[in-house]
């Protein structure tokens, strides 16, 4: 949830939004909106995908937001 509402900072405005996806109607290209996108395509383009998961598969449980709600989860397996 923290990671989200850091992200959504970044986030286009809705206003903004059907003037930019508009643009890209006519020659057929793809169209990222916002820096967080673009980011996450280029950075995909060069690295697979799989590699970044496992990459926040491995890092998860150093995130503030895993700490505190794997507290409270109830499947946990005990040790």
């Amino acid at each position: 949830i923290d990671l989200l509402e850091s992200a959504a900072k970044g986030a286009v405005e809705p206003d903004a939004l059907p003037n930019i996806m508009f643009k890209s109607i006519g020659a057929g290209a793809s169209l990222d909106i916002g820096g967080m996108a673009l980011g996450i395509r280029m950075g995909t383009f060069f690295v697979p995908l799989n590699f970044f998961a496992i990459l926040f598969t491995a890092a998860a449980p150093y995130l503030p937001d895993y700490k505190r709600h794997d507290k409270t989860r109830k499947d946990k397996i005990p040790k």
